[in-house]
């Protein structure tokens, strides 16, 4: 990779997708994280099987890396990342009150705060915005569903075209999760009707404000 006009940050991470078969990458994580300005930032690509052993990460702990505003991904919040730069530093765990610590970093922005789904549509349209946090009044329930089959032919496809690649990183191919995961919550704007978000569905990253999810 280009490492030209990198320029290197504090992140703290709060997001990280399951890894997924990219036939440019081979294998990459879709993460997201937040800057010490409070701006997020969505960070591709990171070979997260790949990073040597002084260079993984969790949820909520900082890292030092070189990150480049996406010139192929228009959103504003996408940057890419030499993985080759990744340092981590401290942690910030739960405390007394959950989550405040974290939320300190991650909720300093109000600009990513929506109360409900179609707010965060509106700016995604007024605006790009493709990053923000909804608070639900409550979640109704959590349902699996079967991924559709066209998936798995995808994946096969993308396994089939780094077969070499795979060889020699000496790494086992991942396998597609094989049910989605939805959450169905009724928004805070109670004249809003509930709202089903799959996890995998949306290019919009959706969070939920409420503890338990968040860790």
């Amino acid at each position: 990779m280009d490492t030209h006009n990198f320029t290197e940050h504090r992140i703290l991470i709060w997001g990280k997708t399951y890894p997924e078969i990219s036939v440019k990458y081979y294998e990459t994580v879709c993460t997201g994280g937040v800057l010490e300005d409070g701006s997020f930032v969505r960070l591709y690509p990171i070979p997260f099987r790949y990073l040597t052993d002084g260079q993984t990460f969790t949820k909520y702990q900082w890292i030092r890396a070189r990150i480049k505003k996406s010139n192929e991904d228009h959103r504003p919040e996408s940057y890419k990342i030499d993985a080759a730069s990744i340092m981590p530093e401290g942690n910030i765990p739960t405390d007394k009150f959950r989550w405040f610590d974290r939320s300190i970093h991650v909720f300093k922005n109000e600009f990513y705060q929506f109360p409900t789904v179609d707010t965060l549509l509106e700016a995604n349209k007024k605006k790009k915005t493709s990053m923000g946090f909804i608070r639900p009044a409550f979640i109704d329930k959590i349902e699996l569903e079967n991924r559709p089959e066209k998936d798995n032919d995808t994946y096969l496809r993308k396994i089939s075209a780094n077969q070499e690649k795979l060889k020699q990183q000496q790494l086992f191919p991942l396998a597609t999760p094989a049910e989605l995961k939805n959450f169905n919550f009724y928004q805070v704007d109670l004249k809003c009707i509930g709202v089903v978000m799959s996890l995998n569905a949306s290019a919009i990253i959706c969070q939920f404000l409420i503890g338990r999810f968040m860790n």
